[in-house]
């Protein structure tokens, strides 16, 4: 059987499984990223990770065709080099296909987490069918992707797709690109923690959404305000690509029900009226394996 392994790294987790043709996960294996640890310790951590996989595979005599590799960027696909990663510290210029490379014998591919998420949405998710559509990763930070006639759309070097980091609000929140006012500053779960903290005793964002519902008033208004800034940020994408679809997804979509009805008539308040019409706006069906059979299906 023909595989490819798929590993998606994100400032949280680093996940990697194989793949098969069809896109259904054969294994898995999830780590926390400890990205304070810096570059090297991170790097080390991929390649045994992916170690571990390829090693399961030879196990069961399933053919590798590749490794395909899903990041933050901002990247340069082509060349195989991050850039930057503003929720990994001290990642830039880093050539990972290079060094994955001098590890391991196979075809190596790098592309954006989140197109990595939204590829696979499309190949067997949510968005099956669909010839124009976004894709949003609500996570740590916010990803995007964008498919266009049944293409994924990169850009001039792979850099398109950054739709988290659209400017909504300059006087806004710093974000960590650097930038103020992008959406992620909003609605990033690292920025709306943020937030939530300097109101309220919260934690983690799931302990936010969870005090909403049970009835807490502060907690309640925090969803408001991502709903208000998420449905802000749709309805401009809405407005400039016209898509057939846009899916959510990442660890917040588990409490979608508590945001998406605001955020929805938001965004249909702000977008021209024929343009809304025309956009679902669902949830990713994947959950957290879409960033990995993504990866995969860079090879596949």
């Amino acid at each position: 059987m023909k595989i490819a392994i798929g590993l998606d790294l994100g400032g949280t987790n680093i996940s990697a499984g194989a793949i098969a043709e069809n896109g259904e996960v054969l294994n898995l294996e999830k780590v926390k990223t400890e990205a304070q640890k810096g570059k090297d310790f991170v790097l080390e951590k991929i390649k045994q990770i992916i170690s571990s996989r390829i090693d399961s595979a030879k196990k069961k005599n399933w053919e590798i065709s590749g490794i395909g590799i899903g990041s933050p960027g901002p990247l340069n696909i082509e060349k195989g080099i991050i850039f930057k990663m503003p929720n990994l510290p001290g990642w830039q210029n880093v050539s990972i296909i290079e060094i994955l490379e001098d590890e391991f014998p196979y075809s190596i591919k790098l592309n954006n987490d989140a197109n990595c998420a939204l590829l696979a949405e499309h190949w067997i998710g949510s968005a099956k069918g669909v010839e124009n559509c976004l894709g949003l990763t609500l996570g740590t930070g916010i990803g995007g992707g964008i498919i266009a006639d049944n293409k994924l759309y990169t850009g001039a070097s792979g850099g398109a797709g950054e739709l988290g980091h659209m400017i909504i609000d300059q006087n806004g929140p710093i974000c960590g690109c650097g930038q103020k006012g992008c959406l992620e500053s909003f609605v990033g779960g690292a920025n709306f923690l943020k937030k939530a903290r300097k109101e309220g005793d919260f934690k983690e964002v799931e302990e936010i959404f969870q005090k909403a519902r049970d009835g807490e008033e502060n907690a309640q208004k925090l969803i408001d305000y991502y709903a208000h800034y998420l449905g802000l940020g749709l309805a401009n994408l809405i407005n400039i690509f016209n898509p057939e679809m846009i899916i959510l997804g990442g660890q917040v979509i588990k409490s979608a029900e508590q945001f998406l009805e605001k955020t929805k008539e938001m965004a249909q308040k702000l977008s021209f009226e024929s343009s809304f019409a025309d956009c679902e706006i669902v949830l990713a069906k994947l959950g957290d394996k879409a960033g990995l059979i993504g990866a995969a299906r860079l090879i596949l």
